[in-house]
């Protein structure tokens, strides 16, 4: 029997993933970083991203990570124009129905916390936990059996809302089944290894109830 519907936030709750990339890629270009052979960074923690972009020189890297955010310190990511408009009564609905509720993202802390309180998603979940909070980032299953845990549901208990492959990867290695929501601005991840898919999150709550 589900007990509880695990979300991850950047493509599920929100479609936010286009920007974050179109960031990275001004900055790359003042920077005149050559990002032609990088791999996609959708679903990708802050750590994997500017290894990547410097994997030698640990001071560099922190430098380059630190005029990223500099450079954007002025224009403040406005969550609230990339939230799906459903994500909040979908949210209530499935809670309403009976089930808890958890955020598991690999988004740092201090960017949870923003999307939160710009949401005004705080009373919507149950427990929140953040990738760097844990041992290993996605694709490891580690944030997702620390929000098992802090429910006290068993894996074979919780059904996962994902969208990239490293996350839905993560939540199929922690035992869960796993929803793929698209995502309308990168209609081509791979979301093969999803127990289904769904167009939008109003579809979670009657798939949840017939598991």
């Amino acid at each position: 029997m589900i007990k509880a519907v695990v979300f991850d936030k950047d493509g599920v709750l929100l479609d936010s993933e286009a920007e974050y990339d179109r960031r990275r890629k001004v900055f790359f270009a003042e920077q005149g970083i050559d990002d032609s052979a990088f791999p996609d960074f959708y679903g990708s923690n802050n750590d994997e991203i500017w290894r990547t972009v410097e994997p030698v020189d640990e001071a560099r890297r922190v430098e380059l990570f630190e005029n990223f955010i500099q450079r954007f310190k002025n224009e403040p990511m406005v969550y609230a124009d990339y939230i799906y408009p459903e994500a909040e009564p979908a949210l209530r609905a499935i809670r309403k129905a009976g089930y808890m509720t958890a955020l598991a993202s690999s988004s740092p802390r201090a960017y949870i916390d923003k999307f939160l309180a710009a949401a005004g998603f705080d009373a919507l979940f149950d427990y929140v936990v953040s990738g760097e909070e844990c041992a290993r980032h996605k694709p490891f299953p580690d944030v997702y059996f620390n929000a098992f845990s802090a429910l006290g549901v068993e894996p074979s208990e919780v059904v996962v809302v994902e969208d990239s492959p490293k996350g839905i990867a993560a939540a199929k290695a922690a035992g869960a089944y796993v929803i793929a929501r698209r995502v309308p601005s990168s209609p081509g991840i791979d979301q093969s290894l999803a127990d289904e898919r769904v167009a939008t999150l109003d579809e979670v709550l009657p798939r949840v109830r017939a598991l």
